[in-house]
């Protein structure tokens, strides 16, 4: 390092490092953000799911509602696909001995916090298509009545 590159604030290999490590910290943290924005969003998604399923049999259940529930339930996994993927790669980011320490303890949190409102997506899931599966059954026993 030369006279010159202190006097413009060049710290030479070490100013490189420590822009490697802040570009690295802020990838993590825009990963770290779009996850977590994620699992909040699969959450909501999930309980407006919870909601449309229980208009199923009564005077709000119309082919409209039918078609915003499924595309509703369509972009979930498709967030859930590619929050899962977002999660493993947080695992791979590396930082510093005490970084990688918060950001595991982090980590494990909303990993916790994806299972949870998986499970849930999932169930609801299970209990819109059993709703599904009874409506279509009672109205082909209705059509067969009337013949």
């Amino acid at each position: 390092m030369s006279f010159g590159d202190l006097e413009r604030g060049s710290g030479g290999s070490d100013d490189r490092s420590y822009q490697i490590e802040m570009d690295s910290n802020r990838a993590y943290l825009k990963l770290w953000d779009r996850a977590s924005h994620s699992v909040f969003m699969i959450s909501n998604n999930v309980a407006s799911i919870q909601k449309l399923v229980g208009h199923f049999g009564t005077t709000k259940d119309t082919p409209e509602m039918r078609i915003r529930l499924s595309k509703l339930t369509d972009d979930t996994r498709q967030l859930i696909r590619q929050t899962g993927l977002d999660l493993k790669n947080l695992m791979t980011m590396d930082g510093g001995a005490q970084e990688n320490r918060q950001r595991k303890i982090a980590h494990q949190k909303l990993q916790k916090d994806f299972e949870d409102v998986l499970k849930r997506f999932q169930n609801v899931s299970k209990t819109s298509a059993e709703k599904a599966r009874a409506y279509v059954a009672n109205i082909r026993a209705q059509n067969e009545k009337a013949r």
